[in-house]
């Protein structure tokens, strides 16, 4: 299984980029290999909302997570000697 992703500004254009990349994908392996067993699983669609990135949560989450690693780790590494 492949999956195709596509990011433009549009989200209808991103949706039409990944299933036209996925049709020539398709007609060209068919092509190549003689072989009509080839099929799409899934058309790309548009998501009724945008999905946001969050970055600023995503870099707080992982400063948290990274200290809290560190820390632990100190900790067990005093508890062995």
């Amino acid at each position: 299984m492949i999956y195709i992703s596509a990011n433009t500004k549009s989200s209808k254009q991103s949706r039409d980029y990944a299933n036209a990349v996925a049709q020539a994908f398709i007609a060209r392996v068919r092509h190549l290999m003689h072989n009509n067993d080839l099929t799409i699983a899934a058309k790309a669609v548009t998501k009724s909302k945008p999905v946001s990135k969050h970055t600023s949560v995503m870099v707080v989450t992982g400063v948290v997570f990274g200290a809290f690693v560190g820390f632990a780790w100190e900790f067990v590494r005093e508890r062995v000697r």
